[in-house]
This record gives structure tokens, sequence and C-alpha cells, in this order.
């Protein structure tokens, strides 16, 4: 494999796996408060 290749999904798919998880934490944190308010 080509390390532009190797460098740029390492950079590149965590970044996006990221933000999913985020959007995740959120809806979830967001639904425990509304559960347990």
């Amino acid at each position: 494999m080509a390390p532009g290749l190797d460098e740029r999904l390492v950079i590149e798919v965590p970044g996006e796996l990221v933000g999913k998880l985020d959007d995740v934490v959120d809806l979830l944190g967001f639904r425990s408060r509304e559960e347990f308010a």
C-alpha cells in the first residue's frame, strides 16, 4: 500500500467515525436527559 494512501486512511476514516460517534453520543445523551429528567 502506498504511504500516501495509508496516511489518508489513518486521518480521514477515524475523522468520519468520530463525527458519527459524536452524533450518536449527542442523541443518546439527549434521550437519557429526557428519560431521567
